[in-house]
């Protein structure tokens, strides 16, 4: 039952967004501020609403297997963890791991290639701007 006293306190909160960005900004202080509100967005704007329309689904199939799970809520659930287990990705660099790929660049350009300095300052820039783009999990 303790689970659905922490859901039911997560839902009644007034103002989620402002105590989503505080908590953010403690727990990853250096992230920039694109990456913190991607990370609110996919958690605590869209994401909870993904997670109950899953669980509603789960329950209706239960009641009646008429009731699909459908691929819809399971890709939309899908697609909000995913961009959180991304976010944790990204935000896991240290320093020493930034100044690694900085040396990355700097060996790429001793070596006369050009290309993979360029790939990998594009990297940086993409991973700081908080600008790297989730798989589409949709089939064409």
């Amino acid at each position: 039952m303790e689970k659905l006293e922490l859901i039911k306190a997560l839902m009644e909160r007034k103002d989620i967004h402002l105590e989503a960005k505080k908590a953010f900004r403690l727990a990853y202080p250096n992230a920039p501020d694109k990456m913190i509100d991607t990370a609110i967005f996919h958690i605590y704007v869209d994401g909870i609403h993904a997670a109950l329309d899953w669980l509603t689904e789960a329950e209706l199939f239960l009641q009646n297997p008429e009731n699909t799970i459908t691929e819809g809520s399971t890709f939309h659930l899908i697609y909000h963890l995913y961009n959180w287990l991304q976010f944790k990705t990204l935000l896991q660099d240290t320093k020493e791991d930034i100044v690694e790929k900085l040396n990355d660049v700097k060996a790429a350009l001793e070596d006369d290639d050009k290309d993979a300095a360029f790939e990998l300052l594009e990297e940086l820039k993409e991973q700081f701007n908080g600008g790297l783009n989730a798989p589409s999990f949709w089939s064409p």
